[in-house]
């Protein structure tokens, strides 16, 4: 029987409004540690969690389910 598996990463990036360097060092890892647990209640994984003091970025494993290909219906991958 064949299967299909996706494994799809995404590069998200989210900045300070103008760029403002409001991500002290004192709240950064902070900051990284909850948006991982978001990450992960989301049942998605947190490849890398990071950034500076005007941007944050991560890399982000979407949920991959293995699909029959014998099934008709299409099962969505998030």
């Amino acid at each position: 029987m064949s299967h299909s598996e996706n494994h799809v990463i995404v590069h998200i990036v989210f900045s300070t409004k103008r760029r403002y360097p409001f991500i002290h060092k004192g709240i950064r890892n902070r900051l990284h540690a909850y948006q991982s647990v978001i990450v992960r209640s989301q049942k998605c994984q947190a490849y890398r969690v990071g950034g500076i003091a005007d941007h944050v970025h991560l890399a982000v494993g979407l949920v991959s389910r293995r699909l029959n290909s014998t099934k008709k219906e299409r099962i969505p991958i998030f």
